[in-house]
This record gives C-alpha cells, structure tokens and sequence, in this order.
C-alpha cells in the first residue's frame, strides 16, 4: 500500500512508533480518485505528533528488548548421528564414513561435534529512546523530537542503526490565517557483510563434524570466500 506521512510518501518503518498520533486506512475507490494508480492497494495514512499549549516539556520514552531466533533445532547426539550416517552409507552402497574410533573420539570431544546454528546465530538486545521538546500557547505551538534505534542483528558484524529528527510549528495569526512548518532527517545504517546469506544458508545444512576453522585457517563456512 502506499503509506504517507503528514502527506510526505515514505517507508512505515522510518516512522518511530512515540511520534505516530493516528493512522488512517483507505482501502476504497475513493483512495485511487486521490492518490491515482499508486492506491491500488489502498493507502495508510500517518499523522505524527504535534505541539501542544502549555509550558516547554521535556519527555523522554525509550525500551529495551531481546531478540532471537524463533526455531532452534536441537543436535541429536554425536554417537546417533554418525551411526545414522554410516547407516545411510550402507543403504547407498557407499563405504562407513565413520568408524568406531571416530565416534568415540568425537564424543570425548578430541574431535569436532558443532552446533553451527549456535555458532552463526546469537541472541541480542534492541534499543530505542525517544527525547521530545513539545509546548506553545494559544497562538503558536511547537515540537521537537529526537530519536535513535540500535538493533544489532542475530549474526556477528550485522546492525541496523536508525537516528530520527522531527520538529514542527503551528502559529496562529488570526481566525482565519495559520501557518504550520515541518522539519524531518532521518538517517539509516546498515551492516550486513557480503556473503553472510551463503553463511547462514550453510549453517543450517553443516556437518556438525567438519571444524569451525580448517587447518590453513580458512573457516568452514563459505570457505569460498576466504
């Protein structure tokens, strides 16, 4: 759908939820009369926070939340996965990958037994404040907002980072002249390294016997792209 903010047409997401007022939807044909083709899948109005009469105020708003994976496989234990590997083996007509010494050395832990779903994904804490200025009177009426979103992601050297700027102004000059002015920046960072899709692609499909790191100390995963 299309989505405007104070009639300005941007991402719903750039909208820090503190400074929303209200939210309209129009979903009939009326929205396509207005806002032409672009409301063929109907139209999210947004209208943030304004000022309000009274003496300057000074707020602030902020969470703290804990983000992580909503599937988490559990490993089946080192002994029965080979020995079902080696089973597979059998059934194809293919030589034992394993052998007892094998299995045994990989339950004392002298050989590699990863959980690489654990090793690529880690759980994080997500941030967000919001500072806001607001206050007027009968005849002006002003607002300033500030706000910062950090949302490190679940994979190492991933982030999302997000800094949001409002302020606006409503002045009254008489009964029928008003003037109103707003101001917005936002400004986005993003992490997300060149490769990683391959990485966690891979992770879910890694042989929990084969090494984080070889040898020549290329890594397991995408090994590729070292």
């Amino acid at each position: 759908p299309l989505v405007l903010v104070d009639g300005v047409e941007m991402a719903l997401q750039d909208v820090p939820a503190t400074e929303v007022e209200s939210i309209s939807v129009l979903k009939d044909a009326a929205s396509a009369s207005i806002y032409g083709s672009r409301a063929a899948h109907g139209v999210i109005l947004v209208t943030t926070k304004r000022g309000q009469e009274g003496k300057m105020k000074v707020s602030y708003d902020g969470y703290i939340g804990f983000q992580d994976r909503a599937t988490k496989p559990e490993l089946v234990s080192a002994r029965d996965y080979m020995e079902m590997v080696n089973e597979a083996q059998l059934n194809s007509g293919r030589k034992l990958m394993y052998t007892e010494d094998d299995i045994l050395a990989t339950i004392r832990g002298d050989k590699p037994y990863i959980n690489y779903l654990d090793e690529v994904y880690k759980a994080e804490f997500v941030t967000e404040h919001t500072v806001k200025l607001t206050g007027g009177n009968e005849s002006s009426k002003y607002m300033a907002s500030f706000n910062y979103l950090d949302q490190p992601g679940l994979t190492a050297n991933t982030e999302f980072k997000r800094y949001n700027f409002r302020m606006n102004a409503d002045i009254k000059v008489n009964n029928y002249v008003k003037f109103s002015s707003d101001i917005s920046y936002r400004h986005n960072e993003r992490l997300w390294p060149e490769g990683l899709e391959d990485a966690q692609y891979q992770a879910w499909t890694m042989n929990p016997t084969t090494p984080i790191r070889y040898e020549n100390g290329n890594y397991a995963l995408s090994q590729n792209r070292n």
